[in-house]
């Protein structure tokens, strides 16, 4: 849903020093002062806002930036997806934005871009890789996954430079 930045300043409100947003105008059962957001499955707080539901990180960011093109989304910097202050808020595209992931819950390595290879071919060694422009890319075979963790550090600051999450 495309929010105009006139509708987003007619009813809502945002501290900037918490995050949190805020009803401006009345709208369904919200009063001015409520304070806005339920946390979806996912992990995000929307709101429900004219038969629709609206991520809290895309109001707050139109009402500092003004309207989001259809190119871009909302990007949170630390990771933390209640995070909404605007600080830690910045617009990118969805590729940028999938670079800034954090670690899979199901990485054995514990370490973002390393796995462990144990066919004899590979001789049991670590592994590094990243993925640049939706391929993946190796970065070579290490006896360490420390090794192969700082290979892929290099590689990643050097090629998502400030969208890299190590």
């Amino acid at each position: 849903m495309n929010l105009s930045l006139e509708t987003v300043r007619t009813f809502f409100s945002y501290d900037e020093t918490t995050g949190i947003l805020y009803c401006k105008s009345p709208f369904g059962s919200k009063s001015p002062g409520d304070t806005l957001g339920v946390k979806t499955d996912t992990g995000y707080l929307r709101v429900f806002f004219n038969g629709k539901n609206i991520r809290v990180h895309r109001i707050i960011c139109v009402l500092k930036y003004g309207e989001i093109p259809s190119t871009l989304v909302v990007d949170h910097i630390d990771g933390d997806k209640l995070n909404n202050r605007i600080t830690n808020l910045r617009l990118c595209t969805q590729n940028q934005n999938t670079r800034n992931r954090r670690i899979h819950s199901n990485n054995a390595a514990g370490l973002k871009g390393v796995y462990f290879n144990d066919s004899p071919r590979n001789r049991k060694k670590w592994i590094a890789q990243i993925s640049i422009a939706k391929k993946k890319i190796r970065l070579g075979r290490f006896h360490t996954k420390e090794e192969a963790h700082r290979a892929y550090v290099a590689a990643s600051r050097q090629y998502h430079g400030d969208f890299s999450s190590i």
